[in-house]
């Protein structure tokens, strides 16, 4: 038995935990200062690590020139990767599995591989972020490239080490090259109850998921029939960081008052959405406008501009290289005060029809823009051929269940929409007499969504107009979801109160708009649940496969 520790006193109670265990049996005392050794077990350079630098072949030499270790086991420190800058150059000279984000616990997986002879067994309890984080990918890729797997349990929220927070799982393996008939027992049940058989070969770099057999059937369809995004001819990109929103986002009042100033300033004042503005299949635009004064601008022929962004000198100035967070100013870099922080070389596309999505939503949320609305930072944007297509297929349910098993899920069930995910989105390219019935609903679900969002600002403008009322409530904005008399009580909070024929008059032309709005949600449903059966057929799902997915969307 062998074991290494980075703290000596950790090594010294394991020594004396054993010798209690062999005086106990009334066996010999041996020394087990060589077995049990204080060092990095991860860093052997001194440059690193200093004194407690390991060097595993110097330190065991009569296990390591026998090829190594029969069995390694062991429970990973979970360090996080801020905490171990100073180590990672290192680490990246060390390790294949190497990446900038990884928490510490990841390298030992390599290590205790290395450590093993051929055929040796390894077991290890860690934290699970390895299995779907990018930071794991080359990782999980080592894993099921040179491994065979034994056991993969998944612990997820089980505390098992008090005062710790961290979600674990329990992995094994062998050190053999796996075959394409291997299989391994998998579970999300704590130490193996309703375990299940998987075949290895099922899994790949991506990601690593504990899941009903149903769900590699689908996921395994899905890859194998679609093409990745990034593999399409496509570009995508972010919206745009201005380094400070309030003096580049500007009102229709105050966009009025600068063109009237100087018309030329219409050119460089352009309309922009937020995230928070993207729907499915639709934009909900509120009069916001972006003054995008772009990288190298000449700002003195636009003198309003200037006038105007002159007020926000001080926080727009670049700060120095160097400076404290505190102070004012934009991010360090070699742009002028009065220019947008990002150089946004792409900003032409911003005036072609393109996909737009917001970066975090709790469904797929992607629709088409037409109009040359330019976007903020919470934001990206495709263009290129086949949009209303692509379009379709990335609002479709079986897209978003597959996007959300292979995404960053957040509290309050919201998922972030991030380029690298969107890239991995597999979209069968089909010829363009097939994307057709797919183009025809795309069209016909933006149709239907922008005359919904028509109706429901006709109403919310109207209320603003009739009772002087700036801003609306939440529920004001969403009044067809209540019912007329919950519909006063909001009123009432804005000081309102209908009554006699106008209190008619709201009444009959709430219900009536609301029916509209009814009628065009039963639309909206059809529709989808055409596109739905459609991308089932396009993948070639079975009918068991769309009840187990539809099943864990509803969760």
């Amino acid at each position: 038995m062998y074991g290494v520790d980075l703290s000596p006193e950790a090594a010294e109670i394991t020594r004396l935990s054993l010798w209690l265990k062999i005086a106990k049996n009334k066996e010999k005392l041996v020394a087990l200062d060589h077995n049990i050794r204080a060092g990095n077990s991860v860093v052997s350079d001194p440059e690193y690590a200093g004194d407690m630098a390991f060097d595993w072949q110097a330190a065991f030499p009569e296990v390591m020139e026998h090829g190594g270790f029969d069995i390694v086991i062991g429970n990973p420190p979970y360090v996080r990767q801020e905490l171990i800058t100073d180590i990672k150059p290192a680490l990246e000279n060390s390790f294949q599995t190497y990446h900038g984000a990884a928490d510490l616990f990841v390298y030992f997986y390599e290590l205790g591989y290395n450590l093993l002879k051929d055929g040796g067994y390894l077991g290890y309890i860690s934290s699970n972020k390895w299995m779907v984080a990018q930071y794991g990918r080359a990782m999980r890729g080592f894993i099921l490239d040179n491994t065979t797997l034994t056991m993969l349990i998944d612990l997820g929220e089980d505390d098992l080490f008090e005062g710790a927070t961290t979600y674990t799982n329990m992995l094994t393996f062998k050190k053999i090259s796996p075959s394409k008939k291997s299989f391994f027992i998998m579970s999300e049940a704590p130490f193996g109850e309703e375990t299940t058989k998987l075949k290895q070969s099922q899994l790949n770099a991506d990601d690593l998921q504990i899941e009903n057999p149903l769900f590699y059937s689908i996921k395994e369809k899905v890859d194998k029939r679609g093409t990745r995004l990034s593999d399409w001819d496509i570009e995508m990109n972010r919206g745009i960081t201005t380094g400070f929103n309030d003096a580049f986002y500007i009102s229709d009042k105050i966009k009025t008052q600068l063109i009237n100033k100087d018309a030329k300033s219409a050119t460089i004042i352009k309309p922009v959405l937020r995230g928070r503005n993207m729907r499915k299949w639709y934009a909900d635009w509120d009069q916001e406008w972006l003054i995008f004064t772009r990288r190298g601008i000449n700002i003195d022929e636009y003198p309003a501009i200037k006038e105007y962004l002159e007020q926000f000198h001080e926080q727009l100035q670049p700060k120095a290289k160097g400076a404290k967070k505190s102070e004012l100013g934009r991010k360090t870099g070699s742009y002028e005060w009065f220019e947008i922080q990002d150089s946004t070389a792409y900003y032409r596309s911003f005036d072609r029809e393109k996909i737009i999505w917001s970066k975090t939503a709790s469904t797929s949320q992607f629709s088409i823009d037409t109009k040359g609305h330019y976007q903020n930072n919470t934001s990206h944007f495709i263009i290129g051929e086949s949009m209303h297509y692509m379009v379709a297929i990335m609002n479709s349910d079986l897209v978003y269940w597959y996007l959300s098993n292979r995404g960053s899920n957040l509290r309050g069930g919201y998922l972030e929409f991030v380029d690298w995910l969107v890239k991995l989105m597999p979209i069968p390219q089909i010829s363009a007499q097939e994307q057709k019935p797919f183009e025809t609903l795309s069209i016909e679900l933006h149709e239907i969504t922008s005359k919904r969002l028509a109706l429901t600002q006709r109403f919310t403008n109207l209320l603003k107009e009739e009772f002087g009322l700036e801003k609306l409530s939440a529920k004001l904005e969403n009044w067809h979801e209540l019912s007329f008399k919950d519909f006063l009580k909001e009123l009432a909070k804005k000081k309102v109160k209908l009554t006699g024929e106008d209190k008619e008059e709201w009444h009959e032309r709430f219900n009536r708009l609301q029916t509209d709005i009814k009628a065009l949600n039963e639309a909206l449903n059809a529709k989808e649940q055409q596109l739905n059966a459609l991308v089932h057929v396009l993948y070639g799902l079975t009918d068991e496969e769309v009840v187990f997915y539809k099943t864990a969307l509803a969760k």
